[in-house]
């Protein structure tokens, strides 16, 4: 099984989703509220990717 991802929004709703799912989110997706993820097991080449994708999203 792969790893899951916990996505909160600040209305204490969660989503669990795989990281595959999570980087086809934000890649295509503004995040539209602050989110906290809880990340368990994620590697340097993961959260690397996943920083890519959340600072280009800032950016614009």
């Amino acid at each position: 099984m792969g790893k899951v991802f916990i996505i909160k929004d600040i209305m204490k709703r969660k989503l669990k989703i795989k990281f595959s799912q999570l980087r086809e989110i934000l890649s295509t997706e503004e995040p539209k509220f602050p989110l906290i993820l809880i990340m368990d097991g994620i590697t340097d080449k993961e959260l690397d990717e996943l920083y890519k994708l959340l600072k280009k999203k800032k950016k614009s």
